[in-house]
């Protein structure tokens, strides 16, 4: 772990997911279907790729509102879900840690321990590595974010955007090029145009009026 920076966002989807779930699955049919117009009220979406899993502005939005989401709040996924979502507010932003982030991971791994299901990769490292990475690789005092690979993530989809251009299936003729193509283009809008903001927009626009 000394060599890599965390994962700030798939850290956040992969334990709040797991969380998530665990506390669905001990619902009933009537609480699954208020839990789920629930999520449609405060726009809560999951994925159609990705397994319809939550992405990151959906997680963020399910801690946010959490308390409203589940109504059994007694069971202790959803006091784990809470409290990580209080080791977020503490140490996952692009501002300064708070005081008491060390507290806010202790208690989330003791929650977490009591739920009685399996420890996860990224709960492990939310429990014993993620002070050790911010006293040494963030002295002064940053959030996780200020490490994030939200920028890598937003440039799959300026890419994906891009690539639409030139679709091809793998086993088509001309796929080679194809994709030789997307990725000059896309190195070239994002390396040597003044306005790579504007022209991001403007394949979105395009692709959305295709796709209708």
């Amino acid at each position: 772990m000394a060599i890599h920076n965390l994962p700030e966002l798939h850290l956040l989807l992969g334990v709040g997911q797991r969380l998530h779930d665990v506390i669905v699955e001990s619902m009933s049919e009537d609480e699954i279907q208020i839990h789920q117009d629930t999520l449609k009220r405060y726009n809560i979406k999951k994925s159609q790729y990705h397994g319809g899993r939550f992405e990151g502005n959906s997680m963020r939005l399910l801690l946010k509102h959490h308390g409203d989401l589940f109504l059994n709040k007694n069971c202790n996924a959803f006091i784990a879900l809470r409290r990580f979502d209080s080791v977020g507010s503490s140490c996952f932003g692009i501002s300064r840690c708070t005081p008491e982030f060390h507290e806010r991971i202790l208690e989330f791994e003791e929650t977490y321990k009591m739920c009685g299901i399996s420890c996860t990769t990224k709960v492990h490292i939310v429990s014993r590595h993620l002070v050790p990475f911010l006293l040494k690789y963030l002295p002064t005092d940053n959030g996780l974010a200020a490490v994030s690979e939200l920028a890598l993530e937003s440039s799959h989809h300026h890419f994906n955007n891009v690539w639409r251009r030139y679709t091809f299936g793998e086993d088509t003729e001309g796929y080679g090029e194809g994709l030789f193509n997307a990725v000059c283009e896309f190195n070239f809008i994002t390396l040597a145009t003044d306005n790579a903001a504007d022209v991001w927009k403007g394949l979105q626009d395009e692709n959305k009026i295709e796709c209708n």
